[in-house]
């Protein structure tokens, strides 16, 4: 799968400047028309941007500011950026380590829709479920523990 599908999402995809650019796998290129489209608030742009800072490609390599435009992309309702925003949370990874505002982004971006949240959380659960039950009753727990034992098996088959 190329970078562009994984950072903005099939459903969100358009035919952006910077998108063609990384469809072309040329992220130097990319950077300007991503800094443009940044310009005009694009959030998109703000974690594709955030991604190949946290990623190194195109730009040098720096964790705490590609956390930064992440949680921008977050913020402006981006799922994968909420998704990822989250796990970076949870792990400490550029950012100080807070699961009650990891559950948050994971919430957020489950509510969306993003079926990879569900796995994170309930990941988080195992960890800390005072956290994840700010956002979820206990029904919901197991709801979504049974969805990811069924996605699982999905996957095996």
């Amino acid at each position: 799968m190329r970078i562009r599908n994984w950072f903005i999402g099939r459903s969100e995809q358009n035919s952006s400047s910077y998108g063609e650019a990384l469809d072309r796998e040329d992220y130097g290129a990319a950077v300007p028309l991503l800094t443009e489209a940044i310009r005009q608030d694009d959030r998109r742009a703000m974690f594709v941007f955030g991604m190949m800072l946290v990623l190194g490609r195109g730009v040098e390599r720096c964790l705490e500011d590609g956390v930064a435009w992440i949680r921008q992309a977050a913020v402006r309702g981006v799922p994968y950026a909420q998704h990822i925003l989250g796990c970076f949370l949870v792990g400490g990874c550029g950012v100080p380590q807070n699961q009650s505002e990891a559950a948050y982004w994971l919430y957020r971006a489950e509510r969306a829709g993003l079926a990879e949240a569900i796995k994170a959380l309930s990941e988080l659960n195992l960890r800390n479920p005072k956290v994840v039950r700010q956002f979820y009753s206990e029904e919901e727990v197991i709801a979504m523990a049974r969805n990811i034992h069924r996605i699982g098996n999905q996957t095996k088959h």
